[in-house]
Protein backbone atom coordinates (compact mmCIF):
# COMPACT_ATOMS: atom_id res chain seq x y z
CA UNK A 1 0.00 0.00 0.00
CA UNK A 2 1.27 3.58 -1.06
CA UNK A 3 2.23 6.02 2.32
CA UNK A 4 0.83 9.15 2.17
CA UNK A 5 3.09 12.30 3.02
CA UNK A 6 1.15 15.21 3.93
CA UNK A 7 2.15 18.67 2.70
CA UNK A 8 1.84 22.08 4.55
CA UNK A 9 -1.72 23.30 5.17
CA UNK A 10 -3.08 25.52 1.93
CA UNK A 11 -6.21 27.71 1.46
CA UNK A 12 -8.54 28.13 -1.75
CA UNK A 13 -11.12 30.33 -1.86
CA UNK A 14 -14.90 29.10 -1.68
CA UNK A 15 -17.66 30.59 -3.06
CA UNK A 16 -21.20 31.26 -1.64
CA UNK A 17 -23.64 30.04 -4.20
CA UNK A 18 -27.01 32.73 -3.78
CA UNK A 19 -29.52 30.55 -5.33
CA UNK A 20 -29.34 28.58 -2.29
CA UNK A 21 -29.43 31.27 0.52
CA UNK A 22 -32.33 30.25 2.98
CA UNK A 23 -32.86 33.59 5.58
CA UNK A 24 -34.72 31.28 8.15
CA UNK A 25 -32.82 28.45 8.28
CA UNK A 26 -29.67 30.91 8.00
CA UNK A 27 -27.96 28.54 5.66
CA UNK A 28 -26.21 28.98 2.11
CA UNK A 29 -24.31 26.33 0.16
CA UNK A 30 -21.06 26.88 -0.67
CA UNK A 31 -18.35 25.43 -3.19
CA UNK A 32 -15.09 25.28 -1.42
CA UNK A 33 -12.59 22.78 -4.04
CA UNK A 34 -12.74 22.08 -7.29
CA UNK A 35 -10.35 20.51 -10.12
CA UNK A 36 -8.76 23.78 -11.27
CA UNK A 37 -5.42 24.15 -11.53
CA UNK A 38 -4.09 26.78 -8.89
CA UNK A 39 -0.72 28.29 -9.43
CA UNK A 40 2.23 27.76 -6.39
CA UNK A 41 5.03 28.27 -5.81
CA UNK A 42 6.43 25.04 -6.96
CA UNK A 43 3.97 24.81 -9.98
CA UNK A 44 0.57 24.59 -10.27
CA UNK A 45 -1.76 22.20 -8.34
CA UNK A 46 -4.90 19.93 -9.13
CA UNK A 47 -7.25 18.90 -6.96
CA UNK A 48 -8.56 14.99 -7.60
CA UNK A 49 -11.84 14.92 -6.71
CA UNK A 50 -12.33 11.13 -7.11
CA UNK A 51 -14.25 9.47 -4.15
CA UNK A 52 -11.42 7.58 -3.04
CA UNK A 53 -8.84 10.75 -3.24
CA UNK A 54 -11.25 13.43 -0.32
CA UNK A 55 -11.57 12.71 2.88
CA UNK A 56 -14.74 14.33 4.16
CA UNK A 57 -15.20 12.61 7.77
CA UNK A 58 -13.82 15.89 9.48
CA UNK A 59 -16.73 18.34 7.46
CA UNK A 60 -19.09 15.90 8.08
CA UNK A 61 -18.95 15.86 11.46
CA UNK A 62 -20.39 19.14 12.74
CA UNK A 63 -16.85 21.37 11.79
CA UNK A 64 -17.22 24.78 12.77
CA UNK A 65 -17.32 27.97 10.53
CA UNK A 66 -14.30 30.26 11.45
CA UNK A 67 -13.27 33.85 11.01
CA UNK A 68 -9.98 34.46 9.25
CA UNK A 69 -8.94 30.83 10.48
CA UNK A 70 -8.96 31.79 13.80
CA UNK A 71 -10.05 28.19 15.38
CA UNK A 72 -10.93 29.60 18.78
CA UNK A 73 -14.47 29.22 19.86
CA UNK A 74 -14.71 33.58 20.12
CA UNK A 75 -14.21 33.35 16.10
CA UNK A 76 -16.90 30.12 15.26
CA UNK A 77 -19.84 31.87 13.35
CA UNK A 78 -21.19 28.54 12.42
CA UNK A 79 -21.03 25.17 11.45
CA UNK A 80 -21.00 22.55 8.68
CA UNK A 81 -24.33 20.91 8.32
CA UNK A 82 -23.24 18.35 4.53
CA UNK A 83 -20.44 18.70 2.76
CA UNK A 84 -20.01 16.40 -0.42
CA UNK A 85 -18.18 15.71 -3.90
CA UNK A 86 -20.52 17.12 -7.03
CA UNK A 87 -20.08 13.94 -9.05
CA UNK A 88 -21.43 16.23 -11.99
CA UNK A 89 -19.03 19.01 -11.55
CA UNK A 90 -16.29 17.47 -9.47
CA UNK A 91 -16.56 20.45 -6.52
CA UNK A 92 -16.24 19.86 -3.06
CA UNK A 93 -19.78 21.57 -1.88
CA UNK A 94 -21.20 22.20 1.41
CA UNK A 95 -24.40 23.30 3.37
CA UNK A 96 -23.03 25.73 6.18
CA UNK A 97 -25.18 27.58 8.72
CA UNK A 98 -24.81 30.64 10.48
CA UNK A 99 -25.12 30.92 14.40
CA UNK A 100 -26.85 33.46 15.86
CA UNK A 101 -23.93 35.59 17.78
CA UNK A 102 -23.35 39.33 17.16
CA UNK A 103 -20.40 38.65 14.95
CA UNK A 104 -22.31 35.84 12.69
CA UNK A 105 -24.84 38.14 12.60
CA UNK A 106 -22.51 40.49 10.81
CA UNK A 107 -20.66 38.22 8.76
CA UNK A 108 -24.48 37.40 7.81
CA UNK A 109 -25.76 40.42 7.13
CA UNK A 110 -22.74 41.19 4.60
CA UNK A 111 -23.48 37.95 2.47
CA UNK A 112 -26.85 39.08 1.99
CA UNK A 113 -26.11 42.11 0.77
CA UNK A 114 -23.46 40.40 -1.26
CA UNK A 115 -20.69 42.38 0.53
CA UNK A 116 -19.07 38.77 0.30
CA UNK A 117 -18.81 36.94 -2.07
CA UNK A 118 -16.87 34.18 -0.55
CA UNK A 119 -15.05 32.59 2.03
CA UNK A 120 -11.91 31.29 2.17
CA UNK A 121 -11.20 27.43 2.71
CA UNK A 122 -7.70 26.18 4.60
CA UNK A 123 -7.23 22.02 3.96
CA UNK A 124 -4.16 19.76 3.79
CA UNK A 125 -3.19 17.66 0.94
CA UNK A 126 -1.62 14.56 0.68
CA UNK A 127 0.55 13.08 -2.12
CA UNK A 128 2.20 9.74 -2.68
CA UNK A 129 5.52 8.94 -1.54
CA UNK A 130 7.55 7.14 -3.54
Amino acid sequence: MDQLEKEAKLVRTALFDISTQNNDERTIEISFSSEEPVLRADGYEILDHSTTSVDLTRLNSGAGLFIDHDTSIRSQVGQIVNAWIDATTRKGRALIRFGRSALADDIWKNIESNVFPGVSVGYVSYKTKA
